[in-house]
């Protein structure tokens, strides 16, 4: 891979110490953020903290180390392996139709081994790649869709041949055993991550993620279409032949990219609606890759961090707060209600599921006026959609309605009845003259609408 060209990205949000709290730390405790060191020359972030819920472009979520490898390979030579290895390069692909979905593709890609499920079920790992990326959760919502491309060059390995954790207890280093005598559980987690490397792969890697709205309902086949014709722009591979109609059916794209390890670096990126990308040249940061500036590549074997401590009481403090972090950052998807107009109808209509093909007979897209969930979080409601084939009018309500007119269609989505962060009131307008409910997330003067009051709440949409 000599040269990338047309090479993206954003400027991914950095500090591994800390996006935000855990929870409020206590004033005694121990910050450790000022008191960083440097992997170690040999071992590199073997038996160093990780944050399992952190950005994956950049691996950002390795934290401090946990295990004392100096004091456990004095012990045990033969228990703890490092070797460094010839340049071997290969490549992960990754698609998710959601967000979700795309993060578990790099949970899948990675098939690593991470100690027992966090909580009742196995938790989403590396969540803030799209969380940490994109500045609200509008801009990774359910019409948006995902894929990704990683360039990697191997240079070495490290690991424990020992595993048992019972063993590993009397290595901790350190700092981390200060910190689990002078800190709260939260301070903790927020210090070390959740969970403990102990088999890790290291190189450097180039990450691509592209995010594009497709309307169509082949959204992977057109989504991958974006996508290879930038990759064969970035001599990745792809096709500078895949069909028009198909790349342009892809809209509101953005195109990522960020280099791990090396002593050259690359993050940038690009919105596709700015015009002609920009070549960039990655020949230094390839070439530049090697064991002494390498990063984690990939995770073999990870423990959670509660495992290694062997005090009863902290383990199961540690334990709730690891299981409550990551229940946290799991990703919320938020699904668009698209606003259809039917002059001939004289009717509002809103879908969760956009299809202007289906519709364009009698209705015209107007955007998305609010989004809403596709499943009952808590504290929120269903959102019945009703129709009445006599007045030939859609009616939304967050309570079941008993009027004869109406027939009950199902649920739209779920919003909130009450306020809560960064959302905004829905307002209800009927209109005697068109026979026709409006739902708006702006105050409405038309004359010809009654105003019905707040309905419910949602995050606001594109519609101005």
């Amino acid at each position: 891979m000599k040269k990338l060209f047309y090479l993206l990205f954003i400027c991914i949000l950095s500090s591994c110490s800390s996006e935000e709290s855990i929870s409020s730390i206590e004033e005694n405790d121990i910050n450790l953020s000022s008191l960083r060191v440097s992997v170690h020359s040999k071992y590199k972030s073997l038996g160093w903290g990780i944050d399992l819920t952190g950005d994956y472009l950049k691996l950002d979520a390795v934290k401090a180390p946990v295990i004392d490898v100096d004091k456990f390979e004095r012990d045990f030579s033969s228990r703890i392996i490092s070797r460094e290895s010839e340049r071997y390069s290969y490549s992960n692909n990754f698609y998710g139709n959601n967000a979700t979905e795309y993060v578990k593709s790099i949970d899948a890609s990675l098939n690593g081994d991470f100690g027992a499920k966090i909580g009742e079920k196995d938790k989403e790992k590396f969540s803030k790649t799209i969380s940490g990326n994109f500045s609200s959760k509008q801009s990774y919502a359910s019409n948006y869709t995902f894929v990704g491309k990683d360039e990697c060059i191997e240079v070495g390995k490290a690991y424990f041949v020992e595993k048992n954790v019972e063993v590993l207890q009397k290595y901790l280093d350190s700092g981390f055993l200060y910190s689990l005598s002078q800190n709260s559980a939260s301070t903790i987690v927020s210090e070390y991550g959740t969970h403990v490397l102990l088999d890790i792969t290291l190189g450097g890697k180039l990450s691509l993620l592209y995010r594009s709205e497709v309307v169509k309902t082949t959204k992977e086949t057109t989504a991958k279409a974006g996508f290879s014709l930038v990759l064969s722009n970035f001599g990745l591979g792809g096709s500078g032949s895949v069909n028009t109609l198909l790349i342009n059916n892809n809209t509101n794209a953005f195109l990522y990219a960020q280099s791990s390890g090396g002593s050259k670096s690359i993050s940038e990126s690009w919105d596709f609606n700015n015009g002609p990308l920009k070549s960039v040249s990655t020949s230094e940061w390839n070439s530049s890759v090697n064991f002494a500036n390498c990063v984690v590549l990939k995770i073999q074997k990870a423990v959670p961090i509660y495992d290694l401590i062997a005090d009863v009481t902290k383990k199961a403090q540690v334990k709730a707060v690891v299981e409550k972090y990551m229940e946290d950052r799991q990703l919320e998807i938020l699904t668009p209600m698209h606003r259809y107009w039917s002059a001939g109808l004289r009717d509002h209509m809103y879908l969760v599921n956009r299809d202007d093909t289906a519709h364009e007979k009698w209705y015209v897209y107007e955007g998305i006026e609010f989004y809403g969930y596709n499943e009952q979080l808590p504290g929120t409601v269903p959102l019945y959609r009703y129709w009445s084939a006599d007045l030939r009018d859609h009616m939304y309500k967050i309570v079941m309605d008993n009027n004869t007119k109406y027939k009950y269609e199902g649920i739209e989505c779920y919003v909130y009845k009450k306020a809560e962060e960064n959302t905004v009131p829905v307002y209800g307008y009927w209109s005697s003259k068109l026979r026709d409910h409006m739902y708006k997330i702006s105050k409405d003067n038309n004359s010809k609408y009654a105003y019905e009051g707040i309905q419910f709440y949602a995050y606001p949409g594109n519609i101005k």
